[in-house]
């Protein structure tokens, strides 16, 4: 992708005319964009959720993966202004453009999946003659344009279905869907633009003619896209695809990412508009801590079927990876509408509201998670964490030690028992239990000060007797 300095390069070498034109499509809306900022997920170090109330609480996967931040996929402005174009008469001109440049990277950054700076972008870059960079960036806002409406659609026909009649819901997300036509619209037209313009008429037609698929004007809204997630979701997988899918889960299974991933891309080349390779190269994703790849896979997955519960539980867990609490709780309560017995997701979808300090539905999250796992040690542990973080110190006791009778090693419930029995003055039970969930997670480094500080409350014979008690 080019660079702002390359941009500001070729405006100061370009006609003052094109260049107006252009600050006028662009200087006054690239800071318009923003998104909110959600708080951070903390991974845990050990086994178990290993930390203090505050910070209890982790996604579980069935893969145990762990997704990290990506890096931002746009690259860093080298300079706003590079040294040649002070030369030229155009430095206020070439400063303002760099400065919409730096602006849309920013925002592109903030909201990755917005759109519209992406159809922005693209414009500038072919308006500067940078027609590659142009048809990344039309391609990109058709993509998420696409994720957008279909997401809109499933809103209008769940609004719909929960109200006698038009109402001021049902009217905003039809407000909504009108905008991102507009935009897919933008986009799919931009991008026929670069392709006439590098002299690829095929291409041109072709583009069109997905334009007229995407958007059928005068069919009532989300007629178009309806039918085809009708024919999407009938997709059959034949025969090579679904021998390619078992060799590509068995590889899965022993660890064998790349080479099942090799399978997993040959799948879609055979046959695109299936989404189960989509949703296995997006475990994929999460399994190697590549959330960028994870994302994008799973949201193909679930613009290609989005009846499947596991696609948006999968989602979720990468976003709660990447600290988007909010999109991961969309995604979890997508999946739970979907598959109300799904444990883990109850679990998740507790974590995430926790982790939005709002206990009471993480608790209620938990206790259904409880309900449909009676086994699912965790949620007994975060139930109990709950109760201690409430001041009902009995009662996370009572849990804590239920969690204990399904899972002995679960280091986070010897942690959150210690810290019970030292609220109620219990020091050698609490002394006891710190040392026990040190021994199974020594990462819990909080566990040595409460150790040493109940030792000494209690004075030299204390902790020689309680050293001989434990050592026996």
């Amino acid at each position: 992708m080019a660079s702002t300095s390359q941009i500001a390069n070729r405006l100061s070498s370009g006609s003052r005319k094109s260049t107006n034109i252009l600050l006028l499509l662009f200087i006054g809306g690239t800071m318009a964009i923003t998104v909110p900022i959600t708080m951070a997920v903390l991974k845990d170090k050990g086994q178990g959720l290993d930390f203090k109330f505050a910070n209890i609480l982790k996604p579980f996967s069935p893969q145990g993966a762990h997704a990290q931040i990506d890096k931002p996929a746009i690259s860093e402005n080298e300079q706003l202004v590079p040294a040649q174009a002070r030369s030229t008469g155009n430095i206020n001109t070439v400063a303002l453009v760099a400065g919409a440049v730096d602006s849309l990277n920013q925002n592109i950054r903030k909201s990755p999946d917005n759109p519209v700076n992406y159809n922005r972008l693209g414009l500038l870059y072919a308006e500067m003659g940078q027609m590659n960079e142009a048809a990344q960036n039309f391609k990109k806002a058709i993509e998420l344009s696409r994720i957008n409406l279909q997401t809109l659609s499933k809103q209008l026909d769940d609004a719909k279905a929960n109200a006698n009649g038009p109402s001021a819901t049902t009217n905003n997300i039809i407000l909504s869907i009108s905008q991102a036509e507009i935009e897919l619209s933008a986009a799919h037209s931009n991008l026929a633009r670069v392709f006439e313009k590098l002299g690829e008429q095929s291409r041109v037609v072709a583009q069109l003619n997905e334009l007229n698929r995407d958007i059928v004007i005068g069919a009532g809204p989300m007629v178009a896209r309806n039918e085809i997630a009708t024919k999407v979701q009938s997709a059959k997988p034949n025969q090579q695809a679904i021998a390619l899918l078992a060799q590509a889960k068995a590889l899965m299974q022993v660890g064998r990412l790349p080479e099942a991933t090799a399978h997993l891309r040959s799948i879609q080349a055979i046959n695109p508009q299936l989404a189960e390779p989509h949703e296995e190269l997006g475990k994929i994703g999460l399994m190697t801590n590549n959330s960028f790849m994870a994302i994008q896979e799973l949201k193909k997955a679930a613009l290609l079927n989005p009846t499947k519960a596991s696609t948006h539980a999968q989602l979720g867990i990468v976003y709660q990876n990447r600290a988007r609490t909010k999109e991961a709780i969309e995604e979890f309560k997508k999946a739970l509408k979907l598959d109300g017995k799904d444990a883990v997701t109850a679990f998740n979808l507790g974590n995430a509201y926790f982790q939005l300090n709002q206990s009471q539905d993480a608790m209620m999250l938990f206790q259904r998670a409880v309900e449909l796992n009676p086994q699912m040690a965790a949620a007994h542990n975060n139930i109990a964490s709950i109760y201690a973080n409430c001041g009902q110190t009995q009662e996370a006791i009572d849990k804590y030690e239920e969690a204990l009778s399904l899972d002995p090693n679960l280091a986070s419930a010897h942690y959150g028992l210690g810290l019970a029995y030292k609220k109620l003055n219990e020091k050698a039970q609490a002394i006891s239990e710190f040392k026990k969930a040190i021994a199974l997670n020594p990462a819990l480094i909080d566990c040595h000060s409460q150790i040493d500080s109940l030792q000494k409350s209690q004075g030299p014979r204390a902790i020689k007797r309680i050293q001989v008690r434990t050592e026996s």
